[in-house]
């Protein structure tokens, strides 16, 4: 049985890395999304899209974290699996405020399709 991703490490400007809290990470690599296209005849065919990435995890409320982590854009964003694949996104953004809960940073991030390194 394989398994799955369960670290995601951000390179945060001013703070330097930030290491998500065990298994509280969703990691969609993103690509391309499809719609299908169908003519009077009967035919089908599609349109393509590029699709986002997107990211959602928890980080631990440590000093600076917060300010930090709200209202990121630009970023580079690790994401690795215990089995050594990483995935690379490049210029990653929050597309919400980040919040502080129970000791906990909840951080919800996209970009552009994600690549593996």
């Amino acid at each position: 049985m394989a398994k799955v991703a369960r670290k995601i490490i951000l390179d945060v400007p001013g703070v330097g890395r930030v290491e998500s809290i065990e298994n509280s990470g969703r990691f969609n690599p993103g690509g391309v999304n499809r719609d299908p296209i169908t003519t009077d005849t009967g035919s089908v065919h599609y349109s393509e899209a590029t699709a986002a990435s997107q990211l959602n995890f928890r980080a631990p409320n440590l000093p600076g974290y917060l300010e930090a982590l709200r209202d990121l854009s630009g970023v580079n964003v690790n994401v690795q699996d215990d089995n050594g694949q990483a995935w690379i996104i490049n210029g990653a953004f929050t597309t919400t405020p980040s919040e502080l809960q129970s000791g906990e940073i909840t951080v919800q991030m996209q970009g552009a399709p994600a690549e593996p390194v």
